[in-house]
């Protein structure tokens, strides 16, 4: 079993290291733009172009597209959202009140991560 679970890691390295061929250059042009760089950004790219390669062998998101940024906008709004303390967890009779609309901001969230 670990055998042949090697053999696959091993056999996924072309598209790995084009990854983050991509990323690389993709940040090296981004540093010709301007001075300051959000890394995190082209990782988050990188790792999403790299499963969707993997998966349906393509890439699904590019550094300059719109739907890349807003998705990674959406998932750092929705990590926010997770690690927020919520009223309704200690009071379980708040949860049909919702106090804090997080349960609303969640599914808005979710629905543009969809």
């Amino acid at each position: 079993m670990e055998m042949v679970v090697a053999q696959k890691i091993n056999e996924t390295i072309p598209i790995r290291r084009k990854s983050i061929d991509d990323m690389l250059s993709q940040i090296e042009n981004e540093a010709e733009k301007s001075r300051a760089i959000h890394a995190a950004h082209f990782v988050f790219l990188a790792s999403f172009n790299m499963v969707g390669n993997l998966v349906v062998s393509r890439d699904l998101v590019g550094p300059e597209s719109d739907g890349g940024s807003e998705f990674y906008s959406s998932i750092k709004e929705f990590m926010k959202l997770t690690g927020e303390p919520n009223m309704a967890n200690l009071f379980s009779w708040l949860e049909w009140i919702d106090p804090q609309r997080l349960r609303k901001k969640m599914d808005r969230v979710l629905g543009k991560i969809l």
